[in-house]
């Protein structure tokens, strides 16, 4: 299952991309598609897939679980309700 980090600073989460290949994702022809699967993590409770259609033409899936990713939600929230300081 892939790991959220929630990086208060912009430039914290994307430093190494300056020297590294990465597929460029953004933009209105970007399409992503959200699903959540009951049951779909090992324990029993929900995952939620994404699914997401590059402009290059390549297709990124990954999943999480729904705790992990509403967790991460909630974090963000609070980081904006507090001026992202």
């Amino acid at each position: 299952m892939p790991v959220i980090t929630v990086c208060r600073e912009e430039s914290d989460a994307w430093i190494d991309l300056r020297t590294k290949p990465f597929i460029d994702a953004m933009g209105p022809s970007t399409k992503i598609a959200v699903v959540p699967l009951k049951g779909g993590m090992e324990s029993g409770n929900t995952s939620v897939t994404f699914r997401v259609d590059a402009p290059s033409g390549e297709t990124i899936v990954f999943e999480t679980s729904l705790k992990i990713l509403k967790s991460a939600v909630e974090l963000i929230e609070a980081i904006e309700r507090n001026g992202f300081r």
